[in-house]
């Protein structure tokens, strides 16, 4: 009887572990089932990325991607999620935005170097090398594109190799460094037999034909063009031909085309309104408004321009700059000096803030370097790289001392700057005191009659100022200041500087001295 109740308890804890068993093994088929279905999701996201950013739907390749990462488990798919986070980068950088690109690129190199996957790190690289040539840091930009060669020349891969050849060849080139840029073009051309990217093989025809253009070879500028415009029209590369169309039509410019330049534009200028890209639109405005100026048909310049503008994002002040010297150049050629001159004045502030926009990215950039690697240590400490980390930290603490002494250098430079515009101030109001009391001397000699006693009346008529310009000048001729004028006229100084520059317009003059001489002649 005890036997029995013995076996009994066996077969029942038997049962029981058992069932337990077959519970855990349950769950776990259920989560692996549960993790493949999101491993297989995130690729369908992938997929449809990878075709939208083809079609050059970058807006629309970014949603995808980021429901992809989203599903990617970072931990069990490192790689994986790097591959996807590198994607990432590279759609934001096609959709002009750069900073959002630089943290996720960073996350994925991060990844890439823990997995030493030396692939995955060279277009990562490459990806950095296009951001930093987006935002104008060329000194960067030729850094990553170089890093990007120098791990690509170590696989077979004639498609890649030949892109960061081209890459560098143009950040060379935009250096002036053209000598360079022929050399690394060449061997990017002579890599063409081997490509399968149609888009890196139209890139690799618009560089050498823009050095073609650059070193006054017009004709081998628009053989490169047209293969360019050939090869995109084939693949239905809608930016490319649109780039090709543009290229040519400088070329053309050059030349004397100007009709064939612009309609060559208008295509570009159809083919960016037909894949929605902004950028490509607003310059096509810009490159036919300045064809219509080379035409001497101004108002469709100005339309022209007035459009380019009315599309133009606030954060591209470099453009918003070149649009407005584009219509401080229309205005002057139509006469109207006065809208010339509030362009031109525009267009001066505006290049101020593109440097200062330059100044804070640049900080910007280091700071945001210094905290992704911050990060960057405490994975790579864990797998004992001790040594990277301490050659990265020495080279970002160059960095900010190198940005601390350039800053100083620019205040020093700037109260410099200051200083010999004053002392340059001062001796310009000697001059004039000395030029008024000859004047003065002269006068008394001839007929007795006191320096620029010019009747306001005369002043008017003869040099067609109006009542008040004429009295301001009368007031110069007895050498007062813009303050002293202001106190005299009741009027602010701002209201006095306006008047002056009128006067000089009307009198063709630059200065006092230049505009007492004119006035004083009987």
């Amino acid at each position: 009887m005890n036997d029995l109740s013995f076996i009994s308890g066996n077969i029942s804890a038997t049962r029981r572990f058992l069932l337990l068993f077959f519970c855990v093994f349950l769950i776990y088929i259920q989560s692996e089932i549960c993790a493949n279905h999101s491993q297989s999701s995130a690729i369908q996201h992938t997929i449809r990325a990878d075709s939208l950013a083809k079609l050059e739907f970058y807006r629309e390749a970014i949603i995808e991607i980021k429901k992809a990462i989203s599903l990617t488990d970072g931990a069990k798919y490192p790689r994986q999620m790097g591959i996807n986070l590198n994607k990432l980068g590279s759609y934001l950088v096609m959709s002009g935005k750069e900073q959002q690109a630089f943290y996720e690129l960073h996350r994925a190199r991060i990844l890439a170097v823990a997995e030493k996957d030396s692939i995955t790190s060279s277009n990562i690289y490459n990806n950095l090398g296009r951001a930093h040539e987006y935002t104008g840091n060329l000194d960067s930009a030729f850094f990553y594109y170089s890093k990007s060669l120098e791990l690509r020349e170590q696989f077979n891969d004639t498609t890649k190799l030949s892109e960061s050849y081209r890459n560098v060849a143009q950040v060379l080139r935009v250096l002036m460094r053209l000598d360079e840029a022929a050399g690394y073009c060449k061997k990017a051309f002579l890599l063409i037999p081997g490509i399968k990217d149609y888009k890196i093989t139209a890139n690799i025809y618009n560089e050498t034909a823009y050095l073609y253009e650059l070193r006054h070879q017009p004709d081998s500028a628009a053989l490169y063009y047209n293969k360019l415009i050939e090869i995109s029209k084939v693949n239905g590369f809608t930016r490319g031909l649109s780039v090709g169309y543009s290229n040519l039509a400088s070329v053309y410019k050059q030349k004397g085309w100007f009709h064939r330049a612009l309609e060559l534009v208008k295509q570009g200028l159809n083919l960016d309104k037909k894949i929605g890209n902004i950028y490509g639109m607003m310059t096509s405005y810009r490159n036919i408004a300045e064809t219509y100026l080379l035409l001497r048909q101004y108002k469709n310049a100005l339309a022209f321009l007035d459009s380019s503008a009315l599309i133009c994002d606030s954060a591209w002040i470099a453009d918003l700059q070149g649009i407005e010297e584009s219509k401080y150049q229309v205005y002057r050629a139509m006469g109207n000096y006065k809208l010339a001159l509030l362009h031109f004045e525009t267009s001066t502030l505006l290049k101020d803030s593109v440097l200062n926009e330059r100044k804070r990215k640049n900080i910007a950039e280091i700071l945001t370097r210094y905290e992704t690697d911050k990060k960057a240590r405490k994975i790579e400490i864990l797998n004992q790289t001790n040594e990277l980390n301490e050659k990265k930290i020495r080279i970002h603490l160059l960095l900010l001392v190198l940005v601390v002494l350039f800053s100083m250098s620019g205040a020093v430079i700037s109260m410099l700057i200051i200083r010999n515009k004053n002392l340059r101030l001062k001796q310009m109001h000697l001059e004039l005191k000395n030029y008024m009391c000859l004047l003065d001397e002269e006068a008394k000699v001839s007929n007795n009659l006191p320096m620029h006693e010019t009747p306001v009346q005369t002043l008017i008529e003869r040099f067609e100022l109006t009542q008040r310009e004429a009295e301001i000048m009368q007031l110069i001729g007895q050498g007062l200041t813009n303050t002293e004028l202001g106190e005299n006229l009741f009027i602010s100084a701002n209201t006095i500087k306006y008047h002056i520059k009128n006067i000089y317009i009307k009198l063709d003059v630059s200065n006092r001295v230049q505009a007492l001489k004119k006035t004083s002649i009987s």
